[in-house]
């Protein structure tokens, strides 16, 4: 006879405390041992350890005491609902339904498919209004109390006053988990998504459609058809990968209000081998493992396994909630303060905050209180705000684990009205080294895009010679921009092309005539990875095809979605020339970009994605400054960052507002600006 049981793995742990997040990673021995069940032995029987028997268990959760709920088939060929204590003691309740979920505040939702029901901690039985919400799909609640069902490829929210709301256009949904910031991570079509308030999806790991069992990061994974979730105190998700037999773990950094793909793989299992017995790692065996859910007090993750007909404890793949978890920040209210103002109170808002956060102003701690898990309250003392600057606060959570926050930028603004002494050079903008490439807006979650513009400026003395500015450039596959050359007086056209995905872009040039004729043989560039190309037309096309002066248009097109922009030069005075594209639908690709070893160049997270906007051209020093102005249209604050890149696609740094970094997250009220630009002294901008 087969034996097949409960398993209760322990695994040697190493953890880095000392980084914002705790990196754990699996070593030593994992340990396979009884806990209840027998494997291959079908049954519907209570008992202590392996003396219960279980038909095919489904979903499963746990409550805040420890206890597990699991809906498993009973002797009616119905679904009800099981108790297992920490110490294995299994019981069947008078509970019936398949689709489970629990509250933070220990209720448990139970979905069959004639309603749903809550059961409170003190075991009241409460009827869902469910109204027209077609029942029978996953479920989970948020900390509002906000029941959502997946309904085909609908997801449904019910709110606790028994009103509903929809969001369609999703994937067929196999599992609904969510966050302790509310954000909505959904399995399905093979693939991992997050749910975005505005009804869009964001894949968040794995390809839809594409099977497989790869580890990897984010995309570059691959699960089976079916996928079940549960997620960490951290935000890591677990996922039972029914089809591979195995256990994933998608490893979460966080970004603005949500988490971030950084590293799928697999925790227990080996993929295309099923069985029960003991083993290491992927010595382990599954067989169509099913429900999965953590215990967020001490880190268990449990597994039904449906055809070994047993449940699973996997321990040391999630740290216990006595870890402290890494904070966010997402906006510090008023993100302004007058020059010589006196100490000024200011709310923080994020996530992951604790009774002992700390706010702090570059790495000095200042006064703050905790007022609950996304907000603070902190005092800014007037010793900070003397002169005009920006000021990088982040917030901080003490080890175990903990870290320090994203920083969000506040201004202190110069008294009065601005200096109006003659304007004085800035160092770097007019003796520094020349920096070039491309520059990326990304929101954050939920929030909406400010309208951007940047400026571009030729600079001496501390007074701008020549001046222009664009709006985003849409991605597109086909361009088009007029050429004039005159030669005598140095007129000719730069193109620049950037390239924000992870593939080479190989875009084809073809010059034509003002009678639209073709000049020449069409040339070919090949643009590598999250590069940046920009040169003139006279470089690019021999001298001989354009002749001393010329007049046409020169066009671009590539199979691969690239941003372009032209610049008119005559002499030292230029004029931007917003390319004529092809419409197109395309989303900036994503990108994860790793900590830099100098402060945010880079900070850690995703670039890109549903609402970025690109400009493939920026320049500072060697006489040039780029300033790039946000205004936020919305009726919220926006949150978000912006990223420069040099021509090679690596982060460069850029000092805007006193501060030289990449990445410069920002956070502006509704109806607020915000100007990053080079500053003299004074904290004038030549722009």
């Amino acid at each position: 006879m087969r034996r097949c049981m409960l398993w209760t793995i322990a695994v040697s742990l190493v953890c880095d405390l000392g980084t914002s997040r705790n990196v754990c990673l699996a070593q030593g021995t994992v340990t396979v041992s009884t806990l209840a069940g027998i494997g291959g032995s079908s049954g519907f029987v209570d008992g202590q350890g392996p003396g219960a028997r279980f038909q095919g268990p489904g979903d499963i959760v746990v409550d805040a005491l420890g206890n597990v709920d699991v809906s498993d088939i009973n002797t009616s060929g119905g679904y009800s609902v099981r108790k297992i204590t920490p110490g294995g003691l299994v019981t069947t309740t008078s509970i019936n339904g398949y689709h489970l979920a629990v509250s933070s505040f220990g209720d448990l939702y139970v979905s069959s498919g004639s309603g749903i029901e809550k059961y409170t901690a003190s075991g009241q039985r409460i009827a869902v209004k469910t109204g027209a919400v077609p029942l029978g799909g996953p479920i989970a609640v948020d900390r509002a109390g906000n029941l959502f069902i997946g309904g085909g490829s609908t997801l449904y929210k019910l709110a606790p006053d028994g009103s509903s709301t929809s969001r369609p256009g999703f994937v067929s949904m196999d599992s609904i988990v969510i966050d302790s910031n509310g954000v909505i991570y959904i399995a399905g079509n093979g693939a991992v998504w997050i749910s975005n308030s505005d009804g869009s999806l964001q894949q968040l790991a794995g390809a839809a459609g594409n099977r497989g069992s790869t580890d990897g990061v984010g995309a570059n994974a691959r699960f089976g058809t079916r996928l079940s979730l549960a997620i960490d105190a951290e935000g890591n998700l677990y996922a039972t990968d029914s089809d591979n037999a195995t256990i994933r773990k998608i490893s979460l950094v966080p970004f603005g209000d949500q988490f971030r793909p950084e590293s799928v793989s697999t925790i227990a299992g080996l993929a295309g081998s099923t069985g029960s017995q003991d083993g290491s790692g992927s010595n382990a065996r599954f067989f169509n493992p099913t429900g999965i859910a953590v215990d967020q007090v001490s880190g268990a993750v449990y597994v039904s396994d449906s055809a070994n007909r047993t449940i699973r404890k996997i321990t040391g793949a999630a740290n216990p909630a006595s870890v402290n978890p890494p904070p966010t920040l997402l906006a510090v209210t008023p993100n302004s303060i007058a020059q010589g103002s006196s100490d000024t109170a200011v709310t923080l808002t994020g996530s992951n905050f604790i009774q002992s956060s700390v706010a702090q102003i570059g790495t000095t701690p200042v006064a703050t209180s905790f007022v609950n898990f996304t907000t603070l309250s902190a005092v800014i003392p007037s010793t900070n705000m003397g002169s005009a600057g920006i000021l990088d606060i982040t917030v901080s959570n003490p080890s175990p684990g903990g870290g320090i926050s994203n920083s969000v930028q506040m201004s202190v603004v110069a008294s009065a009205q601005q200096p109006n002494t003659t304007p004085l050079p800035i160092p770097e903008v007019e003796n520094g080294m020349a920096q070039s490439g491309y520059v990326i807006l990304t929101p954050d979650s939920d929030t909406s895009t400010p309208t951007a513009f940047v400026s571009y400026g030729s600079v001496q003395n501390g007074i701008v010679q020549s001046k222009a500015g664009i709006l985003p450039i849409s991605l597109t596959t086909s361009a088009s921009v007029s050429v004039e050359i005159v030669r005598t007086i140095n007129r000719n056209l730069g193109v620049a092309i950037a390239n924000p995905s992870a593939q080479t872009n190989t875009v084809t040039l073809t010059l034509r005539d003002e009678n639209g004729t073709v000049v020449g043989a069409p040339i070919t560039l090949a643009i590598a990875p999250y590069s940046q190309l920009a040169q003139f037309v006279g470089e690019l096309f021999p001298a001989d095809l354009t002749g001393p002066s010329f007049i046409g248009s020169i066009n671009l097109q590539s199979a691969v979605p690239f941003a372009p922009l032209g610049l008119a030069f005559t002499g030292a005075t230029f004029s931007v020339t917003a390319p004529a594209t092809a419409p197109t639908t395309s989303v900036m690709p994503i990108r994860s970009l790793s900590v830099g070893a100098v402060a945010d160049t880079p900070t850690a997270g995703i670039v890109g994605g549903a609402g970025s906007v690109i400009f493939p051209q920026f320049a500072f020093g060697g006489g040039w400054a780029t300033q790039i102005a946000l205004i936020n249209t919305g009726t919220t604050t926006a949150t978000g960052r912006i990223d420069l890149f040099d021509s090679n696609g690596r982060p460069v740094a850029v000092k805007l507002n006193g501060v030289a970094k990449s990445t410069f997250i920002y956070s502006i009220p509704a109806g607020g600006v915000l100007i990053l630009a080079p500053r003299d002294q004074n904290g004038q901008s030549p722009l």
